[in-house]
This record gives structure tokens, C-alpha cells and sequence, in this order.
């Protein structure tokens, strides 16, 4: 088409061509989308492995909403719509890693707490093992109970009716006459 072209032509022209343009960039961003799919579902994956939909409920929830909208958008075959569908997949995934990434620490650092209380408790236990071979304790000591003391009374759990104290109200009605008559 040259300058000797009417308006109308140059218009469906440039329609053509806006119209091609915009189903490139759709098919561009279906093979965005399903790569984009594929890695907030590893994510997600990731952080389901940590237990992350416990430990961070909101966050979860949060990026499980946005992947699931997302999910819907991609089968519109509108250029906007694709756009949001990519973004979606994209901020789920990486909501999805932080999460799992926060909670793989803490739960590491959680374990580590673990082990080192482990260890001081099979440290001191090996001391006490130590110290009883080197000076065992054969008398009574003062303040450590003997091995089999009983240190609460035993609860029979018995009937709580049973435990209900019965007041004779015959003579607390008999006296109060008679300090009425003392009265008069």
C-alpha cells in the first residue's frame, strides 16, 4: 500500500495487522503460562512437602487463591487475561518458594534445637551414670524421696454427690424462733 491508499484501506490494514500481533503475543504467552503453570505447581509441591499450608495458612491460602484465578484467566483468549494468568502462575510460585524456603528454616533450626537437647540430655545422663559409680548414694539424703514415695494422695475420683455436705436445717429454724421469743 502506498500514500495513494484510501483511510479505509490503511485501517482494516493496520487491523490485520494489530489483530496478528495480539495472537503472537497470546501464543507467546501460552508457552509462558504453561512453564510458568508447571513451576508454581513444583513449588506448591515444595512447600506442601514442609507442611507450609499449617505453618503459614494465610500465605498458602494467598498464593493458592492466586494460582486457582490464574488457572481460570488462561482459558480466556483475550491478550489481558493471558497477561493475568502469567502474572498469577508467576507471584504463586513465588509466594509458593518463600514460604517454603521460611518454613524449610525454621523447621531446620527447630531440628537443630532438637538435636542439641538430645545431646545435653544424653550428656548429663552419662554424668549422673559417671558420678554414681564413682559415689554412689547409699544412705538417706535430705530433700531426694525415697524411689517409691508417694508424693500426692491418690485421687479415688469418687462421686461428687457423695461429697456434698447435708445441713440439718430443722434446728437452725428451731433456734431462730427461739431467739425470736428470746427477743420479745
Amino acid at each position: 500500500m502506498g500514500a495513494d491508499a484510501s483511510s479505509a484501506e490503511l485501517k482494516n490494514q493496520a487491523e490485520l495487522a494489530y489483530n496478528s500481533y495480539e495472537k503472537l503475543l497470546q501464543k507467546g504467552y501460552a508457552g509462558l503460562i504453561k512453564t510458568e503453570k508447571e513451576a508454581a505447581l513444583a513449588a506448591k509441591k515444595n512447600a506442601e512437602s514442609v507442611k507450609a499450608q499449617l505453618a503459614k495458612k494465610d500465605e498458602y491460602k494467598n498464593a493458592t487463591d492466586l494460582f486457582q484465578k490464574a488457572d481460570t484467566s488462561k482459558n480466556f483468549n483475550n491478550l489481558k487475561d493471558k497477561k493475568s494468568a502469567y502474572e498469577g502462575f508467576k507471584t504463586s510460585k513465588e509466594i509458593y518458594t518463600e514460604i517454603y524456603e521460611i518454613v524449610k528454616k525454621n523447621r531446620e533450626e527447630a531440628q537443630a534445637a532438637i538435636d542439641r537437647a538430645k545431646k545435653r540430655v544424653s550428656e548429663a545422663e552419662s554424668y549422673s551414670v559417671e558420678a554414681d559409680s564413682i559415689a554412689p548414694l547409699n544412705e538417706k539424703v535430705d530433700g531426694i524421696e525415697d524411689e517409691n514415695a508417694v508424693l500426692l494422695e491418690k485421687d479415688q475420683f469418687a462421686n461428687p454427690d457423695d461429697s456434698i455436705i447435708q445441713v440439718d436445717t430443722s434446728t437452725a429454724e428451731q433456734t431462730s424462733a427461739n431467739s425470736q421469743e428470746d427477743a420479745k
